[in-house]
């Protein structure tokens, strides 16, 4: 995977603590989650239970979505100094420095009661996590092609779903849907923590491929779903990242960069192929891009990395084992 800049709360803990048998009883170590959950245990963002299960089913309350949000953002707590205005958070409970330092931020307004133990829903996690990181600029993020059936040009969070869609914290179900006030679940909020910190933390090229990634995934989702007006709009937004894509590694390896934009002029003509039902013609397109990919790879070139990375995401939107019997 690309180079992930480890932060700084964490870096010593993953040097002491290397990932290794799963720390929780009912999280197996061939689990997709395992990785993420063990991470945010190792550099202190996000724990189970005492009885050794993390209980990724279960609900998260108020109180430990904030806590969780606050860790990953950094944030510093001063346990002996803050107060808070809430009627509903006593002074000596272990979320009360969270709560008031959150108030203290603007996270939280100035409201009678702050709920601790209600559990929380996708958008207030969704809120909690992306302002406590404010220099991730999510609430900057344009609106202008992004669209969820239940996320209202009115909803002032609008911003932090494009985000959170742009960078794949949260996926939409088949009637593009984000359910914002469904409750969120311990397992989803280790994936968009674990997400959000990779994306905030990672280089530019792990921020350009999630981006790709979730365009293409968006684009084939309306496809299938033949709605041809939006998988027109989200090509175009493919089509400005691959070139952003291009102009950005070319610094680092112009000859390399040649021959990735190649690629990446053959993956926007499969996309093509698949919109107007050329299934033949896309694959043969797409055949090209990953050729064009694995040969930037194969030089072991400073793009090498880069490369596998776009392989990996044509071979993610392809048939199994199409690339190597085409």
């Amino acid at each position: 995977m690309l180079h992930l800049k480890i932060f700084g709360i964490g870096l010593f803990l993953l040097l002491l603590c290397p990932l290794s048998a799963s720390a929780y009883r009912d999280i197996v170590t061939d689990d997709p989650l395992h990785e993420k959950i063990q991470h945010l245990q190792d550099i202190g963002v996000m724990r189970g239970f005492s009885d050794d299960t993390f209980r990724p089913g279960a609900a998260l309350t108020r109180a430990e979505g904030l806590a969780i949000a606050l860790r990953a953002g950094s944030v510093t707590i001063f346990p002996d100094r803050e107060t808070t205005t809430f009627s509903d958070v006593r002074v000596g409970g272990w979320f009360m420095p969270f709560v008031a330092r959150a108030q203290q931020l603007g996270i939280l307004n100035p409201e009678d009661s702050f709920h601790p133990h209600h559990r929380i829903t996708k958008e207030s996690f969704l809120h909690f996590l992306l302002s406590a990181a404010p220099s991730a600029g999510a609430e900057k993020t344009s609106t202008s092609a992004f669209f969820a059936a239940d996320i209202s040009t009115e909803n002032p969070f609008r911003p932090l779903w494009a985000y959170a869609e742009k960078y794949q914290l949260l996926q939409k179900d088949s009637e593009n849907r984000f359910n914002p006030h469904h409750f969120i679940t311990r397992a989803e909020a280790a994936k968009m923590t674990y997400q959000q910190l990779r994306i905030f933390h990672g280089d530019e090229s792990v921020r350009d491929i999630t981006e790709l990634q979730a365009a293409i995934d968006r684009f084939l989702q309306y496809i299938s779903q033949q709605q041809t007006a939006e998988a027109q709009m989200v090509l175009g937004n493919i089509l400005v990242v691959t070139e952003g894509i291009v102009r950005t590694q070319y610094g680092k390896d112009a000859k390399a960069a040649k021959i990735l934009s190649k690629s990446m002029r053959h993956l926007v003509e499969g996309l093509q192929g698949y919109q107007f039902g050329d299934d033949l013609y896309a694959l043969e397109r797409l055949h090209l891009s990953y050729q064009q990919a694995k040969k930037v790879q194969e030089k072991n070139s400073s793009l090498g990395e880069f490369a596998k990375e776009i392989a990996l995401v044509i071979e993610q939107i392809s048939s199994p084992g199409v690339l190597y019997n085409y």
